[in-house]
């Protein structure tokens, strides 16, 4: 076998060493689907919809990466993690259909569908209407939500935190971090979204 020149040599190390990879969900992967006890959310309705803009303040990583899936529509492992280091997430909502921004300004609508159990349904037109099934696990019935979402296609948990404001204070933190650590979670995988450089939509007038 011929010897290869230390220019060539060079050249390879270089290019290997710049490759950006894809994400890797099977790193941020924590839990499989289940049920979690309801009881005691009690959500008060008129509250939520005196709201039409959402702002998705904390996360699990694998929830914001398959937030990028659905809202750039490739491949988790085409998406590179400069993509979703500032993903500017929020929804507007008009009844029970959000529609979300991010991820460079680009928009998805999910199809929602309420149960009767403060569980809610929801699935993606360009997946051939797939999607899962998102649960109401805690609210202050204040400034946000605490969801946990059972993927259908792969039978996997994330979770998301829908608030009111761009930030929360340090008590609301506790309370989503101590629930989301009971349900079996681990705060290595949240993702806290900061909106100091986004740039938002002018928000419409409250319902």
């Amino acid at each position: 076998m011929g010897k290869f020149s230390p220019c060539f040599l060079l050249f390879v190390i270089f290019t290997t060493s710049n490759i950006v990879y894809g994400l890797d969900e099977n790193s941020v992967k924590e839990k499989k689907c289940f049920e979690p006890d309801l009881s005691s959310v009690d959500l008060d309705y008129g509250w939520v919809f005196s709201f039409n803009r959402w702002y998705f303040t904390h996360m699990s990583k694998l929830d914001l990466y398959r937030s990028a899936w659905d809202t750039l529509q490739k491949k988790t492992t085409d998406i590179k993690e400069n993509e979703v280091e500032t993903p500017c997430l929020y929804a507007d909502w008009e009844g029970f259909t959000p529609s979300m921004t991010g991820f460079g300004e680009k928009t998805l609508e999910y199809d929602i569908t309420p149960n009767l159990d403060n569980t809610f349904n929801f699935a993606t037109s360009w997946r051939n209407g797939v999607g899962g099934k998102m649960s109401l696990v805690k609210t202050n019935n204040k400034n946000y939500l605490l969801f946990v979402k059972c993927w259908d296609h792969d039978d996997q948990m994330s979770w998301n935190v829908m608030a009111t404001t761009t930030t929360l204070g340090e008590q609301e933190k506790k309370e989503i971090y101590d629930k989301i650590e009971s349900l079996g979670f681990s705060k290595e995988f949240i993702f806290e979204q900061k909106f100091d450089t986004c740039k938002i939509k002018e928000k419409k007038s409250e319902l």
